[in-house]
């Protein structure tokens, strides 16, 4: 059902390999993975949903210090972000779930890295599939991450009624086919959503809610006398590049009805939004209803 190895990333740290041929068969048990990589303590976790590209490694670095805070885990695609080298430093276990024929593995002194390479910094790695008879695409791998998600919030106790410790997905949007499963998944089963300006399909999920509320104290501040005014030194709110058309149904069902928080490309914002979904309720979700419960629903009577 599944086989545990050790990887060695060129001139990096040792991280432990998890190869998965088929875990969709109702036999496969991801307690079971977890017990053998001694995933014993609950914790909370953090889904990075989307994450593929390092340009925005330096807001990543408020995600590495909120998961630091609060003892959690980090869950990721396996390929580059940037959050990597923050995970490290603070320690952070860092879990990389992918199909493994979307990713490549790393080769000893490339002339180029490739986007889509396993990194340094992660502890696990979770592949999908194999070469011989069955492979997966971005997107298929959101149900695993979910799964295990669950079962490190809740961990491994000899008490039935112990606390389950919370979740909570922070949608990059850079692969949008993952980031929309990875959506669909927080919503069936309650974890707060985040979207962090930056990439196409978050900067339309933020317009489409309406943007980011204006700063009143931005807006009394006089104009500077400078006329060369360094562009870091602009309000982040003119980076919002987007239009709000959401070509994908659920997504932009999601984007009119859905509760979900919006967040600035800042770290010390990330940081502060993550930190606190990660220790407290703020949002009151329920899993949508199904098909078939809807239409069995009575209709109300008119008056």
């Amino acid at each position: 059902m599944y086989s545990l190895h050790d990887i060695m990333i060129p001139a990096g740290r040792t991280a432990k390999l998890v190869r998965l041929p088929d875990p969709m068969n109702e036999e496969f048990r991801v307690s079971e993975v977890c017990d053998k990589l001694k995933f014993v303590e609950a914790a909370p976790v953090i889904i990075l949903s989307g994450a593929m590209g390092t340009k925005n490694a330096k807001v990543l670095a408020g995600i590495a210090r909120a998961a630091f805070r609060s003892g959690a885990t980090i869950i990721d695609s396996g390929i580059g972000s940037g959050i990597e080298k923050f995970c490290m430093r603070k320690d952070v276990p860092l879990v990389g779930v992918c199909p493994e024929a979307e990713i490549a593995y790393p080769k000893i002194n490339p002339t180029k890295r490739k986007d889509n390479e396993l990194t340094n910094g992660h502890t696990h790695f979770f592949l999908l599939g194999d070469d011989a008879d069955k492979t997966f695409t971005w997107g298929e791998e959101a149900k695993v991450k979910t799964d295990l998600a669950l079962r490190i919030a809740k961990g491994r106790s000899k008490y039935g009624n112990a606390p389950t410790c919370k979740i909570v997905t922070i949608v990059l949007g850079e692969n949008p086919a993952s980031s929309i499963e990875d959506i669909k998944q927080a919503q069936e089963n309650c974890f707060p959503c985040i979207f962090l300006q930056g990439s196409a399909l978050s900067n339309d999920v933020i317009v489409a809610k309406g943007g980011f509320p204006k700063d009143e104290s931005e807006e009394k501040k006089e104009p500077a006398a400078d006329a060369g005014e360094p562009e870091a030194d602009k309000p982040v709110e003119d980076e919002l590049k987007g239009d709000g058309q959401i070509e994908d149904p659920f997504l932009k069902d999601f984007a009119d009805e859905g509760k979900f928080f919006i967040c600035k490309s800042n770290s010390e914002d990330i940081a502060n939004i993550s930190h606190l979904a990660l220790t407290i309720t703020l949002l009151d979700l329920k899993p949508p209803a199904k098909e078939e419960e809807a239409e069995g629903e009575p209709q109300a009577a008119a008056v």
